[in-house]
């Protein structure tokens, strides 16, 4: 008999101290008319519910505290002092905010689909970088092209200059119209292997081909035929000049993406994507 009454009397010690606290009630405008999905909640916890379509509420817990928040957008919050460890209800009237909210316009981007294929470049630049590889090899197609611009029609039409007819044929105009001459021509096809330890590099040239000027050679301008890019380095370092890559973070800032073209070459899905100048392309410091 002393242990169910001990039992007993733990229990009963147990039931006095793990009272609810139980909030109910109806919410309205000060109309009267009843507002649903209002946010009610125990402040500084976690502990809260919403209003119903007529505008009622039920919120019961061990843990509260001493205010229940209402909160409604368009309405200023409500804050109501609560008993702790009884059942009440309440009767809340929620009172509209004054301020007025300011009219909202929702555009649009207006960035190209091929500045959105760029971002999404950048996003696995770091995956897709080459340098973190420990060997690769691939099929490369080169070519490096010198222009004259400025040109008139004499100077096109200069008995040199036509006897240049594989040159002539790459003629071009810039963005702003003006009439781009080849100058020198240089192309090469070759395979390219790399290791990264031990360092060695590998490059076995198929063809190449330099067309231009008579007793004009590309060694003046370049010193080498051939330039080792990685094309997602942020700058290029080229004729003694710095550049920024199209491939940098900070490229749109400088340069108009265009999306051409997309396709499957293979079991891949490639796309073309075309870069201009925003303004002159100047040296970096």
């Amino acid at each position: 008999m002393k242990r169910i009454s001990l039992l007993f009397f733990c229990l009963y010690f147990i039931g006095c101290w793990a009272q609810q606290t139980v909030v109910s009630g109806k919410i309205t405008d000060k109309k009267g008319e009843p507002l649903s999905y209002v946010q009610v909640q125990f402040q500084d916890s976690k502990i809260g519910t919403k209003s119903d379509s007529l505008g009622n509420f039920y919120l019961a817990t061990y843990y509260p505290t001493d205010t229940l928040l209402f909160r409604l957008l368009g309405y200023q919050t409500e804050r109501i002092k609560i008993a702790k460890d009884k059942t009440q209800e309440l009767a809340i009237k929620m009172t509209t905010q004054e301020k007025e909210i300011a009219e909202v316009f929702l555009k649009a981007p207006t960035e190209t689909r091929g500045s959105q294929l760029h971002r999404r470049i950048i996003t696995y630049k770091n995956i897709n970088n080459k340098e973190k590889l420990s060997a690769y090899q691939y099929h490369l197609y080169n070519k490096i092209q010198l222009d004259a611009s400025n040109l008139d029609s004499n100077l096109i039409n200069n008995p040199l200059v036509d006897r240049l007819s594989i040159v002539k044929d790459y003629l071009q105009t810039d963005s702003a119209d003006q009439t781009l001459l080849p100058v020198i021509l240089s192309e090469s096809v070759s395979d390219y292997y790399y290791l990264k330890e031990p360092k060695l590099k590998k490059e076995i040239v198929e063809a190449s081909r330099i067309t231009g000027v008579e007793n004009m050679q590309m060694t003046q301008f370049l010193g080498d035929m051939y330039l080792e890019l990685n094309i997602y380095d942020n700058i290029y370092d080229l004729f003694n000049k710095s550049f920024i890559s199209p491939l940098a973070p900070f490229a749109r800032s400088y340069y108009q993406f265009y999306l051409d073209d997309s396709t499957f070459i293979g079991a891949d899905w490639c796309y073309k994507l075309r870069f201009v100048p925003k303004r002159s392309l100047r040296s970096c410091n």
